[in-house]
């Protein structure tokens, strides 16, 4: 079973994808999965904030459990006028 992980904004161009889909037995928690993606990506830990959501819901609870089709997504800030 997967999770799916969803960029969007400079994360989009970062991981050169707008979408991930991971083995959800590999990231039992936001945490494992959160490292993970700043290994593969490490110009995301140059972010100076970034959002994170678990089932469309914004989160800073990286022990959150993941199982299978969890969705993460990765908001960088936005601006507008």
């Amino acid at each position: 079973m997967k999770i799916t992980v969803l960029f969007f904004g400079i994360t989009k161009d970062i991981a050169q994808t707008d979408k991930l889909e991971l083995n959800a037995a590999d990231f039992p928690n936001l945490g494992v999965l959160r490292a993970h993606l700043l290994h593969s990506y490490p110009a995301l830990g140059s972010l100076k904030s970034l959002a994170w959501a678990h089932n469309q819901t914004y989160t800073h609870d990286f022990l959150a459990q993941l199982v299978p089709n969890d969705e993460v997504a990765l908001l960088p800030p936005v601006s507008g006028g």
